[in-house]
């Protein structure tokens, strides 16, 4: 209901639309078809729809101006120094990415997965893709180890290399 009224305030066709809904609703209480009611209310549906889809291209656009503005930045909106620039962008991304805040939870259920389903397969897998899954299991057992290690540091440079380093030999089983 929120949603509706913040969009009869910006939106006057949302607006037209409610009030004829409205009106529809007293006249079907007076006897008038449904039909028109019916029209009515797909057409606000409708209406409020393609406003929440414009809404959203609006903040994607915003997003991917955003995004622009900082990969301009980050290459001296010249072209110059642009490879330098990606690659730090790219690696601030990655940083991010590789945060315990994000990563801890499906390193932990792989941990915990790992062991039954390596004990389930073994006999089912060639020899070569089983060991490339149990090396797999190995690198999610020392990120585990580098988060739960009680000196720990998310802004240690070292770390980052080491975690995005396992990270990638975690990935290249499926690459």
């Amino acid at each position: 209901m929120e949603e509706l009224m913040r969009e009869m305030e910006t939106n006057p066709s949302t607006r037209n639309d409610f009030e004829a809904l409205v009106k529809s609703m007293s006249e079907a209480t007076a006897g008038p078809s449904k039909d028109s009611f019916s029209e009515t209310l797909s057409r606000t549906v409708e209406r409020m729809q393609e406003s929440e889809a414009a809404q959203a291209q609006t903040e994607t656009d915003a997003f991917l101006a955003e995004m622009m503005k900082q990969l301009d930045a980050a290459g001296g909106g010249d072209g110059a120094g642009s490879e330098a620039g990606m690659a730090k962008l790219l690696e601030g991304m990655m940083g991010q990415l590789m945060s315990k805040d994000i990563l801890y939870e499906p390193m932990k259920d792989l941990n915990e997965k790992y062991p039954p389903w390596l004990a389930t397969h073994k006999e089912k897998l060639p020899q070569k893709e089983f060991e490339n899954y149990s090396n797999q299991y190995g690198y999610v057992q020392k990120i585990m180890g580098k988060f739960d290690d009680p000196k720990y540091d998310e802004e240690d440079t070292q770390t980052k290399v080491d975690l995005m380093d396992l990270m990638q030999k975690v990935l290249s089983i499926f690459f």
